[in-house]
């Protein structure tokens, strides 16, 4: 798949491929968390600490058993609750000691869209502008800066990371060229995506990948 040079500010150090780290690959999965009611719901829910309801539990227990069978170095979540709590399952099937909390993964503040259905921003938002929302753009930058940075930290390492449809998108967005993600793709809850980091260069190894959670009816895409 699509390969990009390594984005943002938080770039290579000069250097960098003198060390050893910077020949392994840095291998990232990225796991949208499971459902809530809000989802179910098609409602906006940005940033509220949501609670999974027993679907979401269910999706994110088969993705974990999924996951379960690859060794993983590093836990990381956005703070948002939805995200944390099934990083915490996660981790318990996992036995990860410790979820790191990364606030550049936290959901994308929804502004007055907060808790309307996609109808209702329509109609309610005509022309696209929805007052106190944070852009795709600087939800895609702060989710790239931090993945940038963990690859850099832990290079060579396997990293799960547990985060929002936006944020992970947007990662995507940038990974492929605009091929795949934001405005073009839509990320399955309790999906799987893969990454790898080489040399510089993100590559998308895998995309909104599902069939861990077959004989679920997939969740709502809000």
């Amino acid at each position: 798949m699509r390969q990009t040079p390594f984005m943002g500010e938080t770039a290579a150090p000069a250097g960098a491929a003198s060390d050893k780290t910077a020949w392994a690959t840095t291998t990232v999965a990225l796991v949208r968390h499971g459902q809530t009611d809000a989802n179910q719901q098609q409602r906006l829910q940005g940033r509220e600490d949501r609670e999974l309801n027993e679907k979401g539990k269910e999706q994110v227990r088969l993705s974990a058993e999924h996951l379960a069978a690859y060794h993983w170095d590093l836990l990381v979540s956005s703070p948002t609750r939805r995200a944390l709590q099934s990083a915490e399952l996660i981790a318990h099937r996992l036995d990860i000691g410790h979820v790191e909390v990364v606030p550049d993964l936290m959901a994308r503040e929804p502004g007055e869209a907060y808790n309307l259905t996609p109808r209702e921003i329509d109609n309610r938002f005509p022309d696209g502008h929805v007052p106190g929302s944070e852009s795709r753009e600087h939800v895609r930058e702060r989710a790239m800066r931090s993945l940038n940075h963990l690859a850099r930290a832990h290079g060579g390492k396997r990293i799960l990371i547990v985060a929002h449809r936006e944020g992970i998108n947007g990662i995507v967005w940038l990974v492929s060229g605009g091929q795949l993600g934001t405005g073009i793709s839509q990320l399955k809850i309790g999906s799987i995506t893969q990454l790898e980091f080489r040399q510089g260069e993100w590559r998308l190894a895998d995309y909104n990948a599902t069939g861990h959670l077959d004989g679920l009816a997939h969740g709502q895409d809000r």
